[in-house]
Formats: structure tokens, C-alpha cells, sequence
């Protein structure tokens, strides 16, 4: 593996990889990503070759496109502009569980509006995890902490040992990685590129 695939693995990888495991979801359930940029191409793939089926859910059909091009696609691209009914529907079309919606999503944004949009996305006693850091916090309603029953946990980066088997489900499954290469004197272009939201994946640095 190249090195400029692998640096983005020790941050954004072993994030998204940590929030997959933290969900607990059984083998053949169904992960929904919330957010499908840095961390997000790679939660696709990363939970797809773990087992389970998988939402894409953004707001942007570009990177819906992007990760449904990949060799490890998701079973459903959800656009975050349509209806939670019409996200329902593709969602139970691919998966067998008792209640309808996701066993579990994981935010990969900080958006206030991904959140709900989660919420109405998992299923009753699913679980929804938060990698997504919100300037002002998150709540939940009441609807969903007591009538839905969701759990909602934490999630920072991986151990030692996860990180490992990141790296192995990589290099052995052959995911993708979008990169985009910079130049140490092209520093703060990355970061004024990167600031616009106009980036995707993840920027790297490379010094020769």
C-alpha cells in the first residue's frame, strides 16, 4: 500500500472503522453513513466487506455517484433532500429487519440537519453512533429516546488492535481511497480548497 493510501487510514479510517464496530450491529444487518465525505467513502466500503447491508445517505448526488462506483458499493444511495417515506422504502427494499429503517447510522457530519435525518432513518431499538462533532451540541426528542428507543453512543478513533484489522480488511478487500495530492508549499491552497466544501475524500500532503 502507498503511503499517500494509507495516511488518511490513521485518522479518517480508523474513525469511520471505530463508529462501524461501536454500532454492534450483527453480521447481515444494515449500516446506514451519514455523510458520505472523508470519512464517509471509506465507511461504505469498509462496512460493506464487514458484512452488512449499506446505506449511503447524503445530501449530494455527486458523492452518491462517487461511492456507488466503487468495486464495494452500497446496496442503497440515499438523497437527503427526498422524503423520509420514499428513504424508507429503499431502505426495507434491501433489508429483512422486524421494524423498518437501519439497525444502525453513523454520523460522519456535523450537520443539525443529518442528525434528524438520521434519527428518522434508524429503526426502533437501533442504535445511532456520533463521530460528527455539531458547534452547538445535538438534542433528540422525545419521539425518538422513548417511543423509538434509540441508543446514542460516542465515537472518537479505534485501538491499537482495530487499526490493525483496518489496514488488513484495506489492503486484503483493495478499497479505494480518493485522494487528492498537494505539495508542502501548496499548504494553505489545500486548506482554502478544502474550507470551500468544494474538496472531496481526503487531501495529502506529499514530501518529497
Amino acid at each position: 500500500m502507498e503511503f499517500k493510501v494509507a495516511a488518511p487510514l490513521m485518522c479518517a479510517g480508523i474513525s469511520i472503522y471505530g463508529g462501524i464496530v461501536r454500532a454492534d450491529v450483527p453480521k447481515g444487518g444494515s449500516v446506514g453513513i451519514v455523510g458520505i465525505g472523508g470519512l464517509g467513502h471509506l465507511g461504505t466500503q469498509i462496512a460493506k466487506c464487514m458484512g452488512y447491508k449499506v446505506a449511503a445517505i447524503d445530501v449530494k448526488q455527486s458523492a452518491l455517484d462517487a461511492v456507488a462506483s466503487y468495486e464495494h458499493y452500497p446496496d442503497v444511495l440515499i438523497l437527503a433532500t427526498d422524503t423520509v417515506e420514499k428513504s424508507l422504502g429503499k431502505i426495507d427494499g434491501v433489508t429483512s429487519s422486524e421494524y423498518s429503517g437501519l439497525d444502525a447510522t453513523v454520523l460522519a457530519t456535523d450537520h443539525p440537519a443529518a442528525f434528524e435525518l438520521a434519527a428518522a432513518l434508524t429503526r426502533k431499538h437501533g442504535t445511532m453512533v456520533l463521530l460528527g462533532q455539531p458547534e452547538k451540541g445535538i438534542t433528540m426528542s422525545y419521539q425518538t429516546v422513548i417511543y423509538k428507543d434509540i441508543k446514542l453512543v460516542g465515537s472518537l478513533v479505534a485501538d491499537t488492535a482495530q487499526a490493525q484489522e483496518l489496514v488488513e480488511l484495506f489492503h486484503r478487500n483493495r478499497l479505494h481511497v480518493e485522494i487528492t495530492e498537494w505539495k508542502m508549499e501548496e499548504a494553505e491552497q489545500m486548506r482554502q480548497w478544502y474550507c470551500s466544501g468544494a474538496s472531496s475524500g481526503k487531501n495529502v500532503i506529499v514530501m518529497d
